[in-house]
């Protein structure tokens, strides 16, 4: 997939948060109109690997739950595993197009854990592939993947994430997620059903709501609304 948008000179895309959601808006609907129609979830899954060419790889990441994901960039074979049987750190082999996701996300009850890794993961997928290949061009010594803990999932404030160009790197992927797997038109469509909430009773309502219709966690719902201002 060719994107054509300006970047500063590291190759970190320029990207209001507008034209994300605009933008992830018009792939989901392209992939299932039902997502906007019918409020139903997203197949994150069958997203990445039918629409982006993207491969999920499921691996013991940390011994703390620490590494939730990674987007792979280049082919390599020393990406950074866990060994919990031998409780130590080893090196694996992973492709270019991989994301790479902590295999105990498969939990059941880390399903909504599981689909805004991936759905962040995809993310940098879209936005990152020049700025890692602008890192190694300039001999910045780059592994060619990017490793995402779950501090890097938090990053949702856009004014202090821009301090730094990590920081403004996670939080379009954190966008990006969130517009993936609660697109702007869906959500809308979901409001209107529901009417504006006025108590904090009803506020409370529309986040559950929210999370239940498309498969993610509270705290994504109340963010994602957060941002669209219907909170």
């Amino acid at each position: 997939m060719y994107i054509n948008f300006e970047t500063d000179p590291a190759c970190v895309p320029y990207l209001s948060s507008g034209f994300i959601d605009e933008f992830c808006d018009d792939l989901v609907a392209r992939f299932d109109k039902g997502v906007a129609l019918d409020l139903h979830p997203l197949d994150i899954d069958e997203f990445a690997v039918r629409h982006m060419g993207l491969r999920p790889v499921y691996k013991h990441m940390s011994c703390n739950f620490s590494v939730l994901g990674a987007m792979l960039f280049e082919d390599t074979d020393s990406f950074p595993v866990y060994d919990p049987k031998r409780n130590r750190a080893e090196y694996s082999s992973a492709k270019e197009g991989d994301i790479v996701l902590e295999k105990r996300l498969l939990e059941a009850n880390q399903n909504d854990r599981l689909r805004f890794t991936m759905a962040h993961e995809v993310g940098h997928a879209l936005w990152h592939g020049l700025y890692y290949n602008s890192l190694k061009k300039r001999g910045r010594g780059v592994s060619g993947y990017m490793l995402c803990g779950r501090r890097n999932l938090l990053s949702t404030d856009e004014s202090v994430a821009r301090l730094s160009r990590s920081g403004l790197i996670e939080y379009q992927a954190n966008r990006s997620a969130s517009a993936l797997l609660m697109p702007k038109s869906a959500v809308k469509r979901l409001y209107g059903r529901l009417g504006v909430p006025e108590t904090p009773d009803e506020k409370d309502d529309l986040v559950i709501y929210t999370a239940a219709a498309f498969r993610v966690s509270d705290f994504a719902a109340k963010v994602r609304l957060r941002d669209l201002g219907m909170l």
